[in-house]
């Protein structure tokens, strides 16, 4: 009876323990290990299914008492714009001088005529930028639509084909 008290005991923290997040995690693992013995965090956190690191952190904050706070918001890559900020500025210098309009004259929008490829081989050669700082063609293809541009081929004008009246005519 008693173990099954405790084994009822143990799944009740685990299952409160694991609903915390942050501090509020850490510090109750701290308490936790204080509770079964400092030399028992690997215990714990075998038990708990945490990092020894979790259960060092709350030890820390209590030694210390200096609250630690996570920092979420500085994970993960900075965006194309935060990294490189003159890049939309490159784009649109190199964009500007490649830019027509559509040859029937029925649209006011400006096609360019170059691939990402190209304008990414332009942002290397003109700009100065290495390859291993800019960012994927994709990531240019976007920066490219959101500065208004489109991308698509534009057919050249055709002459018209002399007919074959005008050549027999022209030939007698």
């Amino acid at each position: 009876m008693v173990t099954q008290w405790f084994h009822n005991c143990k799944e009740f923290l685990k299952g409160t323990v694991s609903s915390l997040k942050g501090s509020h995690k850490w510090m109750a693992l701290t308490k936790l290990t204080k509770e079964v013995g400092r030399g028992e965090s690997m215990l714990v956190a075998r038990t708990f299914q945490v990092s020894q690191n979790t259960i060092a952190k709350g030890m820390r904050e209590v030694e210390t008492g200096v609250e630690i706070t996570d920092q979420f918001h500085e994970r993960g890559r900075l965006w194309a714009g935060e990294k490189l900020p003159g890049l939309l500025k490159d784009i649109q210098a190199i964009a500007d001088g490649q830019c027509q309009t559509n040859p029937s004259f029925k649209t006011e929008k400006l096609y360019m005529r170059l691939t990402v490829r190209e304008i990414r081989k332009q942002l290397i050669w003109e700009k100065g930028y290495t390859d291993e700082e800019l960012p994927t063609f994709q990531t240019i293809h976007t920066k490219v639509n959101g500065l208004g541009y489109t991308l698509k081929k534009v057919k050249k004008a055709k002459p018209l084909k002399k007919s074959s009246k005008r050549t027999r005519s022209s030939a007698n």
